[in-house]
């Protein structure tokens, strides 16, 4: 008797387990075909996404990023095409990435794709090379800098318009005849100069964490000129990186090149890596740092148009005179104006065009709720010229 209850308690006990197993086995299977649905779902939004952007870029006419209002009162009929620098260290893929943007935006294949990459431990593009050449937008791909400080000057040439398209640039280390010296000092029309910067960075560079300081000249520099740096990082490996992990190398690219998280971006090197078909992710990621780096370019032509036209007051506003009579209205404190005028500092803010450009980005460097509220304000409602 004793033994056949125990048999009949097994048999529940095993009837149970494979009850539950079946139950542990179903949730899982809805798990997943909920995540697949889910994952799903968004690759039809980003493919939407994709539809209505790309003819958009295809189509670009100067204005279209920040509106055409944004220039209606500001002679602009020089400005037909924009021209946006890809620059970062040898061999990060900047080229790559030139040539990913042409396999998305112009449907070329990747063998069709012409921008030269570096191969066998040398270095790929020597001089300036135009891409996308179809459209009212360049990319400007150039010789790979962050080696050495000196190399500021020749970008300060290539964006000024002292080095210009096809010309090769020329460096103390080169061995070669029949290039072009960079001229630092040669400044262009503002048609001719360059109007865009997006910085690529490679995930796996060892030299990853040097760049803060390599690049602090560069970033003084940018937001003196005006500029709007664009961060793109790309990666190799085959998947997926890590939300964590990307979070974290996307802050450091943010921080080198002096541009804010939202303008910063990560996507998969396909062109270097095993899985050669760009995957929506990086289609979507290529379309948006290429918008948003078109934004920055108008917003800089903007400046330099405001700058320079004949219609402005009669009287300029300067950063001191600006802080100045904010401080009166205000009545703010020794401390007070010190924590701002540290901030100016700290941030490379030179003038009231690159204070009111760049404001958002270090606005919560500035302590006091209040001081930093009524600074805003005064900048609402203060003509940048």
């Amino acid at each position: 008797m004793g033994g056949e209850q125990s048999r009949e308690e097994t048999r529940y006990v095993s009837d149970d387990k494979k009850l539950q197993d079946a139950i542990d086995k179903e949730r899982e299977r809805l798990k997943e075909e909920k995540y697949r649905r889910e994952k799903e779902r968004q690759t039809k939004k980003l493919e939407a996404y994709l539809e209505k952007q790309i003819p958009k870029l295809q189509n670009y006419e100067f204005g279209n990023s920040l509106g055409k209002d944004a220039f209606s009162s500001i002679p602009c009929s020089d400005m037909k095409v924009i021209k946006i620098v890809v620059f970062g260290p040898t061999g990060a893929g900047k080229s790559c990435f030139i040539n990913m943007v042409q396999h998305v935006v112009e449907g070329r294949s990747f063998e069709q794709c012409n921008a030269q990459t570096q191969s066998t431990g040398k270095e790929g593009t020597i001089h300036l090379e135009s891409h996308l050449n179809n459209y009212n937008f360049r990319l400007l791909d150039t010789r790979g800098f962050f080696e050495e400080r000196t190399y500021m000057s020749e970008l300060d040439s290539i964006l000024s318009g002292g080095i210009k398209v096809d010309e090769l640039i020329k460096r103390d280390t080169d061995n070669m005849q029949g290039r072009v010296s960079p001229t630092a000092s040669q400044v262009s029309s503002l048609a001719d100069r360059v109007h865009g910067l997006i910085c690529v960075l490679d995930y796996d560079d060892p030299r990853f964490n040097m760049y803060n300081d390599r690049m602090k000249e560069y970033r003084k520099q940018f937001k003196k000129e005006g500029y709007s740096p664009v961060s793109v990082v790309v990666y190799k490996s085959h998947g997926d990186i890590p939300d964590e992990e990307a979070k974290e190398r996307t802050a450091e690219a943010a921080s080198a090149i002096g541009s804010p998280i939202d303008r910063t971006f990560i996507l998969r090197n396909h062109i270097a890596s095993s899985e050669k078909e760009v995957t929506v992710p990086s289609k979507v990621a290529l379309i948006q740092a290429l918008e948003t780096a078109l934004i920055g370019a108008e917003m800089y032509v903007k400046i330099k148009k405001l700058a320079d036209t004949k219609n402005r007051k009669k009287t300029d506003m300067t950063l001191d005179k600006f802080l100045k009579e904010a401080r009166a209205r205000h009545g703010w404190k020794d401390d007070d104006v010190t924590n701002i005028k540290e901030t100016f500092n700290k941030n490379d803010i030179y003038d009231l065009a690159s204070l009111k450009l760049f404001w958002p980005d270090i606005k919560d460097d500035v302590k006091k709720w209040g001081v930093r509220l009524f600074l805003g304000k005064e900048l609402e409602r203060t003509d940048v010229h």
